[in-house]
């Protein structure tokens, strides 16, 4: 469970500048609303490709054979070793991508996307295949709502990402007491608050790409690396509230 990389800021002078109203006033102008345009197909474009790579890869494991291969990743080690490498490749991405090319940060992306669809298998493995479709079908329909108003919203979502993010770390902590400690009740109370913080999340992230765009406008070599970032986070919200609504709503096999 990661989010988030604030590495790229919006300028004084940049595009969201603040209005009298506290919102945030764009850029106009066809030339402009042409680049963020295809700027943003391009983002969630990657979102789409991360995503189909993962749940296509997760669940053939969990599903095919009886879910043989998701038992025995786990219990061949396997799991564990996927686990450590998908954080790796997060942090390189996140934190080294103004020394990436292009190339080598959408790479990073795929693979990523691709070690994460084993991890998710054995999570997947332990729900009906319906109980699954339904959930993502939610989760997908939430994820647009908010996009399209993150995305649309003329106010300032800092703030949000920042309680967002707050909150996330309370979960991360959370977790951690959790493999110890087990509290069955206080698991659906977190579970309830993960879903909310991944929705904020995405009323932020989205908001985002247009900062993204803006302050890389221009720059075609970090227009790319930006737009592989903003999949990144966006896929990650997807993943996130999905496995957390699946753990709420999902009926196990």
């Amino acid at each position: 469970m990661n989010n988030g990389y604030n590495g790229y800021q919006t300028s004084p002078s940049g595009g969201f500048g603040r209005n009298r109203n506290g919102g945030y006033n764009s850029f106009s102008g066809t030339g402009y609303e042409d680049g963020l345009a295809a700027y943003s197909r391009k983002t969630f474009l990657w979102m789409f490709v991360g995503l189909a790579i993962t749940f296509a890869i997760s669940m053939f494991m969990a599903y095919a054979n009886g879910g043989y291969y998701a038992y025995a990743l786990v219990y061949s080690g396997i799991y564990y070793v996927m686990a450590i490498a998908e954080v790796v490749l997060v942090f390189v991405l996140g934190f080294r991508i103004n020394k990436l090319s292009p190339t080598a940060a959408t790479g990073i992306f795929l693979a990523y996307s691709t070690v994460n669809g084993f991890t998710v298998a054995p999570i997947l493995f332990c729900y009906n295949l319906t109980s699954i479709i339904w959930v993502f079908a939610v989760c997908a329909g939430i994820f647009g709502a908010l996009a399209l108003y993150g995305y649309t919203t003329k106010r300032d979502l800092t703030k949000l990402g920042t309680i967002c993010f707050i909150a996330l770390i309370g979960i991360l902590i959370y977790s951690i007491i959790a493999i110890f400690v087990q509290v069955p009740a206080m698991q659906i109370i977190v579970s309830v608050i993960a879903i909310v913080v991944f929705m904020g999340f995405t009323l932020y992230d989205t908001q985002k790409i247009k900062r993204y765009y803006e302050m890389c406008q221009g720059d075609e070599l970090m227009l790319k690396k930006t737009a592989i970032i903003s999949a990144l986070q966006l896929y990650l919200d997807f993943i996130n509230m999905f496995l957390y609504l699946l753990r709420l709503f999902g009926n196990s096999r």
